[in-house]
């Protein structure tokens, strides 16, 4: 048998190497395909799932308003703005949102606009909480937004924020900002001055509603503020011949629920009714 010459050991060599890069080169086309493929079905099951939680309905069928809380279902249906003077506990909040989410549903507004003020409660510090800014405001709307979750899975509430059909905002971030189909949810008033009620309140398009919740017995906040909410209430209602009060303004309406309304439980419903005795008697 005769020996291979150098040339042909060569160019066995050359195609021995030609072929395995061949080789290499198609399974790094087939990874990458792989890789792309997968990309893509992952794609599409995050669209398929993301469409599925977009076509989720509101669970708002087992919400039973009381008496007191279908004062304020009927002002906000009447009225183009609403306050709510109640305690601790009685669902001033869960009533707004569920009449709200009402709203949205049938298409009367276009967005929720929940309005809180970042209040420093004695001494739980926003500068002095770990994170960003948004990290921190989260951490105050972090109750809110688990009344919202009552009527809504936390995904189809993520789903809301995205598509800004729901948004959770502070007073300042409003400013120079007018309100369009809209409604605007303001929550514990008491704890903002008279010209933040006027900030927000007087960038309401006649396109829109507002509610104001507040209580004047609620007052934690570390920095002491005028209590924006009374000075409103006390401005734009009066009592009437019965002892009630009632809104004197023709665009706006009043409820009020106190202590009986309390739906936490009897210790809470007690607490609130001694300090409203406390208040009726002129203590401090």
């Amino acid at each position: 048998m005769s020996r291979k010459s150098n040339s042909q050991r060569s160019r066995g060599q050359e195609s021995q190497q030609f072929s395995g890069c061949n080789r290499s080169e198609r399974r790094g086309r087939k990874a990458k395909k792989l890789r792309e493929e997968s990309k893509c079905t992952k794609g599409m099951k995050l669209l398929a799932e993301d469409e599925l939680v977009d076509n989720e309905d509101y669970s708002l069928d087992w919400f039973k308003p009381t008496e007191g809380q279908q004062d304020i279902i009927y002002s906000m249906c009447t009225d183009q703005l609403t306050m709510v003077q109640g305690g601790s506990g009685v669902g001033k909040s869960t009533t707004a949102i569920w009449q709200a989410l009402k709203d949205l549903k049938d298409g009367r507004v276009k967005q929720i606009l929940f309005i809180k003020t970042p209040s420093e409660d004695g001494s739980d510090m926003v500068g002095f909480l770990s994170g960003s800014e948004s990290e921190k405001l989260n951490t105050h709307m972090c109750a809110m937004r688990s009344i919202f979750e009552t009527f809504m899975t936390k995904q189809k509430l993520a789903s809301e924020e995205k598509a800004g059909r729901i948004k959770f905002g502070i007073p300042n971030f409003e400013a120079g900002k007018t309100f369009y189909k809209t409604w605007v949810l303001f929550d514990e008033v008491q704890k903002v001055n008279e010209s933040v009620v006027k900030l927000i309140t007087e960038r309401v398009h006649e396109s829109s509603k507002v509610i104001l919740m507040g209580d004047r017995g609620q007052r934690y906040a570390n920095k002491y503020r005028d209590d924006g909410f009374s000075s409103f209430v006390d401005m734009t209602t009066e009592i009437d011949e019965e002892g009630y009060r009632v809104s004197c303004e023709p665009l706006m309406g009043y409820a009020e629920l106190t202590s009986k309304d309390n739906m936490r439980g009897a210790l809470s419903k007690r607490i609130g009714e001694l300090y409203e005795e406390k208040e009726d008697q002129g203590g401090d």
